[in-house]
C-alpha cells in the first residue's frame, strides 16, 4: 500500500466534507481539520481525533482512542480502498454528525480530487455497536441445549448406566471426516430408544470415536487416505493464511514479490488441495457404492441421499448461522463492523442457497453476494453425489457403459473449461484473478469433476483388481519417478508467470495448465496411493497410515468449515496491519490450525457425533440389545473444502 495514497485518501475525504458547507459533517469536519475549533465544547478533543485518523505508518489510526472518546463527539470511520486489484483500509476519526451515506455520496469527488485512479472504489464503514437479535440468542440457546444434553447424556451414562464399556470397539477409517465409521461394539445391557439416545450424546463414547485404534481388515488398506486428508486441510488453511489476511497486509508489494520465489508457489498451488478432497470423495463413494452393489445388486437410494443431506446439513448449517449471528458479536476494531456488515448483506440474503447447496449458482453475478464463501465446495461436492448413482449402476451392469459415461463426462469438462478460459482471458496466476474467475470458473461443478472422475476411476480400478495388481519393481519405480515429477511440475510450474508476469505465458499455456495440470496432477497421486493400498511402498504407506492421522481426519470436516470464521474474526479485530514476513505467517498459519482443529473438537463432540447417533435411530442401525452390533462406514463425509 503505498503512504502517498493512503494520505491522499484521508485528506481528499477531510478536503470534500469540509467544502460541503450546506452539510452539518462538512462544517464539522472543516472546523475539526481547518480551524480546529471542533468539538466547540472542548476543542482539545479534536486533537485527540486527528491523532486518532490515519496517518504514514498507521492507516488504521487509532480505533480504541477515538471510540473512546465521551459522549457523539465522535465516530470511527473505515475507509475500504479498493484500487488496481488491490484492497486496504483506512481508518479515520470524523465528527459524529458524518454517515455512510453522506460519504459515500462523496466518493466520485474524492476520487476525482487527488486523481487516483479510476478503478477506485471507496465504501464507509462506521463503527457501532451491534446488537444481539433473535437469531443471536436463539443460536446461543441451541448451543446451550447441545452442551446440556450431552453433559446429561453423560452423567446418565456414568451414574444410572455405570457407563458400561464395551469389550472392544473398532472404528473405521474416517478417511473423509465420517465420524460415524464402522463399529463394533458389545454391549451388555438392555438396549432401548431412551439408551440409545444417551449413548448419542454420551461424551465418552464420543471421545472413544477419536481414539486411535486402527480399523478392521477389510478397511485397513484404506488407512494411508486418513494421511491425505489432513494434509489437505492443512495445505488449505495455508493458501487461505494468505489470501483472507491479504487485505490486512501493510507491506503488499512484499507479498507480490514473494509470489516470484519458488517455495511460494506451495501457497499459489494451494488449490490442488481442494482437487484433492474432489478425488477423496469420488473414491470413496464409489468404493464403498461399488462393494454394496456387488454384494446385494441395488442400493437403498432414498437412503442414499437422505443420509448425506443428514451428515452434512446440521453440521454445515450450525456454522452458517454461528457465522452470521454470533461471530459478528466476537470482537470490535476498525475493520469489524465491515465484518458484520457482509454477513448480514450476504447471509442475510442468501443463507438458503448453502442449505440447498445451490451456493455456486445462485446469485454468483456478485462473488460478494457469498454467504459463507467457501462453501461452494459442498455445493460442488453434493452435486456430484447426486449424479454418482448413475455412473455406478451403469458400470456395476455393463462396465464399458459405466466407463463411457465418466469418459464423456470427461471430454465435456475439458472442452467448457477450455472455452470458458480462453472466451474470458483466464490465466494460472491467483494474483487479482478477478470476480468472473471465481464465478465462471473455479466453483462451477463442471470445470471441477475431473478429480472426481478420476478418483471413481481409481475405486473401480481397485475394486477390478481386488488390490492385487501384480507391478514388478521396475515398473514401479518408474510411475514413483514419473508421479513425482508430475506432482512436483504441476505445483511449482507457474513460477515463471509470477516471477515474470501474466505475460510471460500465452492463452494456450494457460488453458493447458488450468485445465491438464488437475489431470497431471490427479493421476499421479492416484498411482501412489493405489500402490499404497495394494501394499506397495511400504515405508510411505506405513508413515500415511500412523494412527495420529485418523483422529485428525475425523475433526477435518469441521475445521475446513470453522477456519475461516476463525480468520475472519481475528483479521478484523486487528488494530494495525500485519507486516508480513515468513516468521510471522508461520506463527499465524500454525496458530489457525491449532484453533481450527479445537474448534472443530468441540463441534465434533457436542453437535456432530451426537447428531449421528440421532440418524441411527430413525435409520434403524442402532443395533440390539446383548449382541454385537455393526455399523457399516458411512461414505458421506469423506469431502469437504
Amino acid at each position: 500500500m503505498s503512504v502517498w495514497l493512503c494520505v491522499s485518501v484521508l485528506l481528499s475525504v477531510v478536503v470534500s466534507c469540509a467544502h460541503a458547507d450546506d452539510d452539518q459533517c462538512g462544517m464539522d469536519v472543516f472546523q475539526l481539520f481547518e480551524t480546529q475549533t471542533y468539538p466547540t465544547f472542548d476543542p482539545s478533543l479534536g486533537s485527540i481525533m486527528r491523532n486518532a485518523s490515519a496517518i504514514p505508518g498507521k492507516p488504521l489510526g487509532d480505533f480504541d482512542a477515538c471510540v473512546g472518546l465521551p459522549g457523539s463527539v465522535a465516530e470511527y470511520v473505515t475507509i475500504d480502498v479498493q484500487t488496481s486489484g488491490q484492497s486496504f483500509p483506512i481508518g479515520a476519526c470524523l465528527p459524529s454528525s458524518c454517515n455512510e451515506a453522506g460519504l459515500t455520496a462523496l466518493a466520485p469527488a474524492i476520487i476525482q480530487q487527488f486523481s487516483l485512479p479510476k478503478d477506485t472504489v471507496l465504501s464507509f464503514t462506521i463503527a457501532q455497536d451491534i446488537q444481539w437479535d433473535a437469531g443471536g440468542i436463539t443460536m446461543l440457546v441451541i448451543c446451550g441445549l447441545f452442551i446440556s444434553s450431552v453433559f446429561l447424556a453423560s452423567a446418565a451414562s456414568c451414574l444410572v448406566f455405570g457407563d458400561v464399556k464395551p469389550k472392544s470397539e473398532l472404528n473405521e477409517p474416517l478417511l473423509v471426516g465420517e465420524s460415524t465409521s464402522t463399529t463394533i461394539r458389545t454391549t451388555t445391557r438392555q438396549s432401548s430408544v431412551i439408551n440409545k439416545l444417551i449413548d448419542a450424546f454420551s461424551l465418552s463414547k464420543n471421545v472413544a470415536k477419536l481414539s486411535f485404534t486402527p480399523p478392521s481388515s477389510s478397511f485397513r488398506h484404506l488407512q494411508s487416505l486418513n494421511f491425505l486428508r489432513v494434509i489437505s486441510m492443512f495445505w488449505i488453511i495455508l493458501g487461505h493464511t494468505h489470501s483472507f489476511l491479504s487485505s490486512r497486509i501493510e507491506n503488499l508489494k512484499d507479498v507480490i514479490e514473494a509470489t516470484k520465489t519458488v517455495p511460494f508457489q506451495l501457497v499459489t498451488s494451494a488449490f490442488f488441495a481442494v482437487d484433492i478432497f474432489f478425488w477423496l470423495s469420488g473414491f470413496l463413494v464409489s468404493y464403498l457404492v461399488l462393494l454394496e452393489l456387488q454384494k446385494k445388486g441395488s442400493i437403498p437410494i432414498g437412503k442414499y441421499y437422505i443420509h448425506r443431506y443428514w451428515r452434512l446439513t446440521p453440521v454445515y448449517a450450525f456454522t452458517l448461522f454461528m457465522l452470521w449471528k454470533v461471530s459478528v458479536h466476537m470482537g470490535t476494531g476498525p475493520g469489524f463492523n465491515q465484518f458484520q456488515s457482509f454477513q448480514e448483506n450476504s447471509c442475510g440474503s442468501y443463507w438458503w442457497t448453502n442449505l440447498l447447496y445451490i451456493n455456486n449458482f445462485y446469485a454468483m453475478d456478485n462473488f460478494n453476494n457469498e454467504c459463507m464463501g467457501w462453501g461452494w465446495y459442498l455445493g460442488n461436492d453434493m452435486m456430484f453425489y447426486i449424479v454418482t448413482p448413475i455412473y455406478l449402476i451403469a458400470y456395476h451392469k455393463h462396465k464399458i457403459t459405466g466407463l463411457l459415461l465418466i469418459a464423456a463426462s470427461f471430454i465435456a469438462s475439458v472442452a467448457v473449461s477450455s472455452v470458458l478460459i480462453v472466451d474470458n482471458g483466464f490465466t494460472a496466476s491467483i494474483v487479482n484473478p478477478g470476480s468472473e474467475y471465481f464465478n465462471m470458473y473455479y466453483e462451477k461443478p463442471y470445470c471441477r469433476c475431473i478429480p472426481y472422475l478420476l478418483g471413481m476411476l481409481s475405486a473401480m480400478a481397485l475394486i477390478q483388481f481386488k488390490g492385487k495388481l501384480n507391478l514388478k519393481p521396475s515398473v514401479r519405480y518408474i510411475g514413483y519417478l514419473c508421479s513425482i515429477a508430475t506432482l512436483l511440475a504441476t505445483v511449482f510450474g507457474t513460477y515463471r508467470i509470477y516471477h515474470d508476469g501474466t505475460s510471460a505465458w500465452s492463452v494456450a499455456d494457460n488453458t493447458v495448465y488450468l485445465v491438464w495440470s488437475k489431470v497431471g496432477f490427479c493421476m499421479a497421486l492416484s498411482f501412489v496411493f493405489y500402490c499404497c493400498m495394494s501394499g506397495y511402498a511400504t515405508r510411505f504407506n506405513n508413515f500415511c497410515s500412523l494412527g495420529i492421522w485418523s483422529p485428525l481426519a475425523k475433526l477435518t470436516f469441521g475445521a475446513y468449515l470453522l477456519h475461516p470464521v476463525i480468520m475472519e474474526v481475528y483479521m478484523f479485530n486487528l488494530r494495525v496491519l500485519i507486516h508480513y514476513d515468513g516468521v510471522t505467517i508461520v506463527w499465524l498459519f500454525i496458530g489457525f490450525v491449532v484453533m481450527a482443529y479445537l474448534s472443530s473438537l468441540f463441534m465434533f463432540l457436542f453437535i456432530e457425533s451426537p447428531l449421528v447417533g440421532v440418524e441411527k435411530l430413525w435409520s434403524g442401525s442402532a443395533g440390539k440389545s446383548t449382541e454385537i452390533r455393526v455399523v457399516k462406514i458411512d461414505p458421506v463425509q469423506e469431502k469437504v473444502v
